[in-house]
């Protein structure tokens, strides 16, 4: 086994939230019609009407859910969100209906040289580019299941570049020797997720390696009545673009580029919804001369719908109707209970912008032991635990033992390899659902 050495390890677990909805992102979920055509959306209508006449930046609250009355956003206004400490999706619940007019964005930021991309609510960030100066060259993964690889100094078709986020689709690749992030989750959105972060590119002799984008975030909207999409101007709409990568000298003979985050996630839930061409808008939002990431994902859940949406080429996008709003207790999830004997904060932070979630004695040899716990999810079930450490371009998965102890709740182990340095672990299950 291997010696950590005396550097101090310090490692973050995926979100709370992250974790439980990625418990599932593959699995095969089946959705019964309800058989009379009305829906409810659940909203208690406790925060009212939603009426901003000016741009308006909401803080999540911590579940992440808006009990509204009726929403109403004018044309002229912009509407975003601050990440609440779990980082959920964004979830809007209307007892009437719903008007946008205006724009609702959850866009992933871009990356500021070797600063990564915060992603939308919902998804997860860009990697860091590599330290370069000799030391650690190579750039760090993107977070998420999807997250674009790290650029390797001298390698690629691009040598150093990164590569791109996936979701819906997989993020572009940097030549062979750099896949694109792959794609995940399931065309339902149910469990809600949001894109993957771009890959931070490599770093040079003379200077630290741009950073990825961060991953496009993820939006519900549920009305119990109708979704209007009120377009008077272009651009108007929802948004959940990934952030951009960017591109920096390093001291190597050609510029090196970090990845692009995917797009994100909106499903819309109504008994009726109109679209009249509004922009649904889950592109990468990559710019020119970047190693672009994947699509996300849209879905439009009602019995009657009518109207385009563009942009074109979205071809990840799914209708069906009207089906469960939110997870409950009978959903499965996933959560890292403890990593080497240190028990995991209930709401962990999972990002390189906080403080770690836990910090591992460095004397503890490989590998090292991640308690896993698991609800509704079938036993016998092997979970994926994988492990990204800044510095590393590849991220490496770890199967855990199968679950054992009853469906409700069930536990597993995994024996995982951790290098020095912050890691970020993510846990999650691949299951067939029941018909």
């Amino acid at each position: 086994m291997d010696t950590l050495g005396n550097q101090v390890r310090r490692l973050t677990s995926s979100s709370a939230i992250a974790c439980g909805l990625l418990a599932i992102v593959a699995t095969v979920l089946f959705q019964t019609p309800l058989l009379a055509q009305t829906f409810v959306s659940g909203s208690t209508g406790a925060d009212g009407p939603f009426n901003p006449t000016v741009n308006v930046t909401l803080d999540l609250p911590p579940s992440g859910i808006f009990n509204f009355t009726t929403v109403n956003i004018p044309s002229n206004v912009v509407v975003t969100f601050n990440r609440n400490a779990a980082n959920t999706p964004v979830t809007i619940l209307a007892t009437g209906d719903v008007s946008i007019a205006g724009i609702i964005d959850v866009s992933g930021g871009d990356a500021v040289a070797g600063v990564p991309g915060r992603a939308g609510p919902g998804a997860f960030d860009g990697g860091m580019g590599g330290t370069g100066f000799g030391s650690s060259p190579n750039g760090t993964p993107g977070l998420g299941p999807g997250g674009g690889q790290g650029g390797v100094a001298g390698a690629g078709q691009f040598p150093g570049s990164a590569s791109g986020g996936g979701f819906g689709t997989q993020g572009t690749a940097n030549g062979a020797a750099v896949p694109g992030g792959q794609t995940y989750g399931v065309h339902t959105l149910f469990p809600l997720i949001g894109g993957s972060g771009g890959g931070g590119g490599a770093g040079g002799p003379t200077s630290s390696g741009p950073a990825g984008g961060g991953g496009g975030g993820a939006i519900l909207i549920a009305s119990s009545g109708t979704i209007t999409m009120n377009v008077q101007f272009v651009s108007r709409g929802i948004f959940a673009q990934g952030g951009n990568g960017a591109v920096k000298a390093v001291g190597l003979p050609q510029n090196v580029a970090s990845g692009c985050g995917s797009g994100g996630a909106i499903r819309l839930i109504a008994n009726s919804i109109v679209t009249n061409g509004a922009l649904l808008d889950v592109r990468s939002g990559c710019s020119a001369g970047l190693i672009g990431g994947g699509l996300g994902r849209v879905r439009l859940e009602t019995f009657q719908q009518s109207g385009g949406f563009g942009p074109g080429g979205i071809t990840t996008s799914s209708q069906g109707l009207p089906g469960k709003v939110l997870p409950d207790s009978a959903s499965p999830s996933v959560r890292i209970v403890s990593i080497g004997g240190v028990n995991v904060p209930p709401t962990p932070q999972a990002t390189y912008f906080n403080v770690p979630d836990v910090t591992v004695d460095p004397n503890l040899a490989n590998p090292i032991t991640v308690a896993l716990e698991a609800h509704n999810v079938p036993l016998g079930t092997a979970l994926a635990v994988s492990v990204v450490t800044e510095g590393v371009a590849t991220r490496t998965t770890f199967n855990s033992t199968p679950l054992t102890g009853t469906l409700a709740s069930s536990t597993a182990t995994a024996n995982v390899t951790l290098p020095p340095g912050t890691s970020v672990l993510t846990a999650t299950a691949t299951f067939a659902g029941a018909p």
